[in-house]
């Protein structure tokens, strides 16, 4: 990623998948970095990286920045298309299970693009035993 983000610096995704992985390694500067990186390339209208952000933030410990991006997030729905799916993660980091389970379920309902990845997103890793998830992934036929 990094040889992609030295041919093309301004290349959206490479940022956010780079973020991603630092996420991922417990690399938290170098993630919310990467991730703002994201937003500032695409003006503020990729909201996933938004929601990313907001993970990042809950997983350092940083609760009260999370949950303002999540109402951030919440406020915006009408303006631009959010994956519930995000708010489903972000929910999930914050500790409120039960609403990050009603917006898995919208998510469910839309087909949500993201569901895609539910077997693999470290970010559902936190509900991965709950009955809820379980029941879920057979009604995706993802069990």
């Amino acid at each position: 990623m990094t040889k992609t983000i030295e041919i093309e610096t301004n290349f959206i995704h490479t940022h956010g998948l780079l973020g991603l992985v630092y996420l991922e390694k417990s690399m938290f500067e170098e993630a919310l970095s990467e991730l703002q990186k994201e937003i500032v390339i695409s003006e503020g209208s990729d909201l996933t990286g938004e929601g990313w952000i907001g993970i990042a933030h809950a997983r350092i410990g940083n609760m009260n920045k999370a949950k303002e991006i999540l109402e951030k997030l919440l406020k915006r729905p009408g303006q631009v298309y959010i994956s519930p799916y995000f708010i489903a993660t972000l929910n999930y980091h914050l500790k409120k299970i039960d609403q990050g389970f009603k917006w898995l379920e919208k998510a469910y309902a839309e087909s949500d693009s993201w569901l895609n990845f539910i077997n693999v997103d470290p970010g559902v890793d936190i509900v991965r035993s709950d009955p809820r998830f379980k029941a879920l992934l057979k009604k995706m036929n993802l069990e």
